[in-house]
């Protein structure tokens, strides 16, 4: 009865050591977040497969990933469709308000390179910038 427990007890601890290095080395090789940053105007038709589409994507390749969209005004079923994946629970801030200064900088980025846009950050994370005003403009931006 006593080299049964010692093996169970050799069995587990090996295994739980094996567990914990793999994780670890899994851990020091995981890819950046990334932060899709959205700008809609009157986007409805093309919103909802923008988000499943990338949010599928970014949970094939095993990354964390956030939303921020900048909306100027829609008029449309826009807002509804970001409030229904709000509801349920896809990480998305949604800013609305023009005045807002970093949307104001979004906006000038946009029209400086006309459909393209970059913004760089100084954490570890990818960018990528999706302007559905102009209908599917994508420009990425590795941070290292």
């Amino acid at each position: 009865m006593e080299n049964f427990l010692l093996w169970f007890l050799a069995i587990y601890g090996t295994t739980a050591g094996c567990l914990a290095v793999v994780k670890w080395w899994y851990g020091r090789f995981r890819p950046p977040r990334v932060d899709y940053y959205l700008l809609t105007f009157n986007s409805a038709q093309h919103i909802e497969w923008v988000i499943r589409s990338t949010a599928h994507l970014s949970r094939i390749e095993g990354r964390e990933f956030r939303y921020i969209i900048l909306d100027s005004g829609s008029c449309d079923d826009t807002l509804a469709i970001i409030e229904k994946f709000m509801r349920k629970g896809v990480r998305i801030e949604l800013f609305t308000d023009m005045e807002d200064p970093f949307f104001k900088i979004m906006d000038k980025i946009m029209d400086a390179h006309s459909a393209l846009a970059c913004y760089r950050d100084d954490q570890d994370k990818e960018i990528k910038v999706i302007d559905l005003r102009r209908r599917h403009c994508v420009c990425e931006y590795k941070t290292s």
